[in-house]
Protein backbone atom coordinates (compact mmCIF):
# COMPACT_ATOMS: atom_id res chain seq x y z
CA UNK A 1 0.00 0.00 0.00
CA UNK A 2 1.56 3.43 -0.88
CA UNK A 3 1.58 6.58 1.43
CA UNK A 4 -1.57 8.51 1.51
CA UNK A 5 -0.44 12.00 0.67
CA UNK A 6 -2.40 15.56 1.41
CA UNK A 7 -1.34 19.01 0.55
CA UNK A 8 1.97 19.99 3.27
CA UNK A 9 3.22 15.98 2.04
CA UNK A 10 6.02 16.27 0.09
CA UNK A 11 6.27 13.62 -2.59
CA UNK A 12 9.88 13.04 -3.00
CA UNK A 13 9.93 12.37 1.08
CA UNK A 14 6.91 10.39 0.87
CA UNK A 15 8.72 8.00 -1.56
CA UNK A 16 11.85 7.67 0.51
CA UNK A 17 9.66 6.59 3.84
CA UNK A 18 7.60 4.41 1.50
CA UNK A 19 10.79 2.33 1.42
CA UNK A 20 12.27 2.44 4.43
CA UNK A 21 11.69 -0.95 6.83
CA UNK A 22 9.78 1.34 10.09
CA UNK A 23 6.62 3.73 10.36
CA UNK A 24 7.15 6.64 9.77
CA UNK A 25 4.27 9.76 10.56
CA UNK A 26 4.49 13.29 9.16
CA UNK A 27 2.78 15.86 11.55
CA UNK A 28 1.79 19.46 10.31
CA UNK A 29 2.79 22.34 13.16
CA UNK A 30 -0.20 21.89 15.24
CA UNK A 31 0.65 18.35 15.48
CA UNK A 32 -2.15 17.10 12.97
CA UNK A 33 -0.94 13.84 11.24
CA UNK A 34 -0.48 14.40 7.51
CA UNK A 35 0.35 11.02 6.28
CA UNK A 36 1.60 7.98 7.45
CA UNK A 37 4.03 5.39 5.32
CA UNK A 38 3.30 1.83 4.07
CA UNK A 39 5.65 0.57 7.02
CA UNK A 40 3.00 1.54 9.73
CA UNK A 41 0.48 0.22 7.77
CA UNK A 42 2.11 -2.86 8.03
CA UNK A 43 2.84 -2.47 11.80
CA UNK A 44 -0.45 -1.32 12.91
CA UNK A 45 -3.00 -2.50 9.88
CA UNK A 46 -4.21 1.02 10.30
CA UNK A 47 -4.41 2.94 6.83
CA UNK A 48 -2.77 5.85 6.26
CA UNK A 49 -6.06 7.99 5.82
CA UNK A 50 -6.95 6.32 8.77
CA UNK A 51 -4.12 7.73 10.50
CA UNK A 52 -4.37 11.46 9.82
CA UNK A 53 -5.23 13.64 12.45
CA UNK A 54 -5.23 12.17 15.63
CA UNK A 55 -6.35 9.25 13.90
CA UNK A 56 -2.91 7.59 14.51
CA UNK A 57 -3.27 7.19 18.30
CA UNK A 58 -6.22 5.02 17.45
CA UNK A 59 -3.20 2.43 16.55
CA UNK A 60 -1.77 2.53 19.88
CA UNK A 61 -3.25 0.84 23.58
CA UNK A 62 -5.29 2.77 25.10
CA UNK A 63 -2.99 2.67 28.07
CA UNK A 64 -0.49 4.50 25.82
CA UNK A 65 -2.59 6.72 23.83
CA UNK A 66 -1.95 9.51 26.40
CA UNK A 67 1.45 9.42 26.76
CA UNK A 68 2.08 9.63 23.02
CA UNK A 69 -0.10 12.19 22.78
CA UNK A 70 2.18 14.16 25.21
CA UNK A 71 5.19 12.95 23.70
CA UNK A 72 4.54 14.61 20.63
CA UNK A 73 3.22 18.16 22.30
CA UNK A 74 6.91 18.04 24.42
CA UNK A 75 8.24 17.83 21.25
CA UNK A 76 6.46 20.80 19.79
CA UNK A 77 7.26 22.75 22.62
CA UNK A 78 11.01 22.32 21.83
CA UNK A 79 11.58 19.98 24.37
CA UNK A 80 14.07 17.27 24.39
CA UNK A 81 12.58 13.73 24.38
CA UNK A 82 14.18 10.35 24.53
CA UNK A 83 12.69 7.00 22.16
CA UNK A 84 9.54 5.65 23.83
CA UNK A 85 7.48 2.42 23.43
CA UNK A 86 4.06 1.93 22.47
CA UNK A 87 1.95 -1.21 22.69
CA UNK A 88 0.31 -1.63 19.43
CA UNK A 89 -3.63 -1.55 19.32
CA UNK A 90 -4.39 -5.81 18.41
CA UNK A 91 -7.90 -7.10 17.28
CA UNK A 92 -10.16 -9.23 19.45
CA UNK A 93 -8.42 -8.56 22.42
CA UNK A 94 -4.88 -10.62 21.63
CA UNK A 95 -1.56 -8.55 23.34
CA UNK A 96 -0.33 -6.22 20.69
CA UNK A 97 2.99 -5.52 19.49
CA UNK A 98 5.80 -3.37 20.80
CA UNK A 99 6.99 -0.53 19.05
CA UNK A 100 9.86 1.85 20.13
CA UNK A 101 8.77 5.44 18.97
CA UNK A 102 11.30 8.48 18.38
CA UNK A 103 9.95 12.37 17.67
CA UNK A 104 11.56 14.89 15.92
CA UNK A 105 11.24 17.99 13.97
CA UNK A 106 11.30 18.96 10.16
CA UNK A 107 13.41 22.26 9.60
CA UNK A 108 12.57 24.29 6.64
CA UNK A 109 16.30 25.81 4.92
CA UNK A 110 15.76 28.94 7.23
CA UNK A 111 15.58 26.44 10.46
CA UNK A 112 11.77 27.23 10.79
CA UNK A 113 10.17 24.33 12.04
CA UNK A 114 7.92 23.06 9.87
CA UNK A 115 6.30 20.08 11.51
CA UNK A 116 7.56 17.03 13.23
CA UNK A 117 8.28 13.18 12.18
CA UNK A 118 7.60 10.28 14.33
CA UNK A 119 10.20 7.03 14.08
CA UNK A 120 8.16 3.80 14.78
CA UNK A 121 10.79 0.63 14.90
CA UNK A 122 8.72 -2.71 16.06
CA UNK A 123 10.40 -4.04 18.68
CA UNK A 124 8.09 -7.02 19.47
CA UNK A 125 10.63 -10.18 19.32
CA UNK A 126 13.46 -8.27 20.95
CA UNK A 127 10.75 -8.07 24.34
CA UNK A 128 9.74 -11.90 23.52
CA UNK A 129 13.95 -12.76 23.52
CA UNK A 130 14.17 -10.68 26.71
CA UNK A 131 11.26 -12.32 28.60
CA UNK A 132 12.41 -15.42 27.90
CA UNK A 133 16.00 -14.34 28.91
CA UNK A 134 14.25 -13.61 32.33
CA UNK A 135 12.54 -16.32 32.73
CA UNK A 136 15.40 -18.60 32.11
CA UNK A 137 17.55 -16.54 34.46
CA UNK A 138 14.83 -17.02 37.51
CA UNK A 139 13.19 -20.00 36.72
CA UNK A 140 14.12 -24.29 36.37
CA UNK A 141 14.14 -25.25 33.11
CA UNK A 142 12.62 -28.44 33.88
CA UNK A 143 9.87 -27.84 36.36
CA UNK A 144 9.25 -24.45 35.71
CA UNK A 145 9.62 -23.67 39.46
CA UNK A 146 11.84 -20.69 40.65
CA UNK A 147 15.69 -21.65 40.52
CA UNK A 148 17.51 -21.25 44.08
CA UNK A 149 18.56 -17.62 43.23
CA UNK A 150 15.36 -16.21 42.73
CA UNK A 151 13.73 -18.61 45.35
CA UNK A 152 15.99 -17.11 48.30
CA UNK A 153 15.53 -13.43 46.43
CA UNK A 154 12.08 -14.22 47.32
CA UNK A 155 12.66 -15.08 50.72
CA UNK A 156 14.22 -11.97 51.18
CA UNK A 157 11.62 -9.57 50.34
CA UNK A 158 9.04 -11.71 52.56
CA UNK A 159 11.13 -11.52 55.30
CA UNK A 160 11.24 -7.66 54.59
CA UNK A 161 7.62 -7.40 54.24
CA UNK A 162 6.98 -9.44 57.68
CA UNK A 163 9.62 -7.06 59.28
CA UNK A 164 7.24 -4.02 58.12
CA UNK A 165 3.76 -5.88 58.80
CA UNK A 166 3.82 -8.56 61.44
CA UNK A 167 2.19 -12.20 60.14
CA UNK A 168 2.80 -15.54 59.56
CA UNK A 169 4.58 -17.17 56.90
CA UNK A 170 5.62 -21.08 56.32
CA UNK A 171 8.75 -22.13 54.95
CA UNK A 172 8.41 -25.92 53.59
CA UNK A 173 11.41 -28.42 52.50
CA UNK A 174 9.93 -31.14 50.32
CA UNK A 175 12.06 -33.79 48.85
CA UNK A 176 11.43 -37.18 47.12
CA UNK A 177 12.02 -40.77 48.88
CA UNK A 178 14.10 -43.13 46.86
CA UNK A 179 14.38 -40.90 44.18
CA UNK A 180 17.77 -41.61 43.20
CA UNK A 181 16.25 -45.41 42.60
CA UNK A 182 14.16 -44.24 40.39
CA UNK A 183 16.84 -42.60 37.98
CA UNK A 184 18.87 -46.10 38.39
CA UNK A 185 16.03 -48.49 37.42
CA UNK A 186 13.99 -46.71 34.96
CA UNK A 187 16.27 -43.87 33.57
CA UNK A 188 16.93 -39.93 33.55
CA UNK A 189 14.07 -39.48 31.42
CA UNK A 190 11.54 -40.93 33.95
CA UNK A 191 13.04 -39.08 36.42
CA UNK A 192 12.46 -35.98 34.69
CA UNK A 193 9.02 -37.01 33.85
CA UNK A 194 9.11 -37.38 37.77
CA UNK A 195 10.08 -34.07 38.91
CA UNK A 196 7.77 -32.09 36.49
CA UNK A 197 5.02 -34.08 37.83
CA UNK A 198 5.85 -33.13 41.28
CA UNK A 199 6.06 -29.57 40.81
CA UNK A 200 2.55 -29.71 39.04
CA UNK A 201 1.27 -31.54 41.36
CA UNK A 202 2.48 -28.85 44.57
CA UNK A 203 1.74 -25.99 42.41
CA UNK A 204 -1.99 -27.68 42.36
CA UNK A 205 -2.02 -27.80 45.92
CA UNK A 206 -1.21 -24.16 46.63
CA UNK A 207 -2.47 -20.77 46.21
CA UNK A 208 -1.26 -18.61 43.30
CA UNK A 209 0.51 -16.39 45.68
CA UNK A 210 2.47 -18.91 47.19
CA UNK A 211 6.06 -19.38 45.49
CA UNK A 212 7.60 -23.09 44.48
CA UNK A 213 11.77 -22.98 44.23
CA UNK A 214 13.93 -26.06 43.36
CA UNK A 215 17.08 -26.06 45.24
CA UNK A 216 18.34 -29.01 43.24
CA UNK A 217 17.98 -32.84 42.16
CA UNK A 218 14.34 -33.69 43.85
CA UNK A 219 14.47 -31.19 46.80
CA UNK A 220 11.49 -28.07 46.62
CA UNK A 221 10.89 -25.63 48.98
CA UNK A 222 7.70 -23.34 49.34
CA UNK A 223 7.58 -20.28 50.79
CA UNK A 224 4.00 -19.25 52.00
CA UNK A 225 2.92 -15.88 53.02
CA UNK A 226 -0.28 -14.29 54.94
CA UNK A 227 -1.22 -17.51 57.06
CA UNK A 228 -3.48 -15.80 59.77
CA UNK A 229 -6.69 -17.08 57.84
CA UNK A 230 -7.71 -20.87 57.84
CA UNK A 231 -9.21 -20.20 55.33
CA UNK A 232 -6.53 -18.71 53.51
CA UNK A 233 -4.31 -21.61 54.06
CA UNK A 234 -2.50 -24.08 51.14
CA UNK A 235 -4.63 -27.01 50.83
CA UNK A 236 -2.04 -29.87 50.32
CA UNK A 237 -3.24 -33.12 49.08
CA UNK A 238 -1.23 -36.03 47.65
Amino acid sequence: MGTQRCASARPTFALAADETPFGVIVFDRDGSADWANAAWTNLTGQSPRRAQGNGWLDALAYTDRADAASQLKAVMRGESVEPVEWRIRAPRRRPGRWARARFTCIHSEEREVTGFLAFVDDTDDAHVREAQLRYQATHDPLTGTLNRAQFIEHMRHALARLARKPGTLAVAFVDLDNFKEVNDTHGHRVGDHVLATQAQRLHQALRPSDVIGRFGGDEFVVLCEDLGSRGRRPRWRT
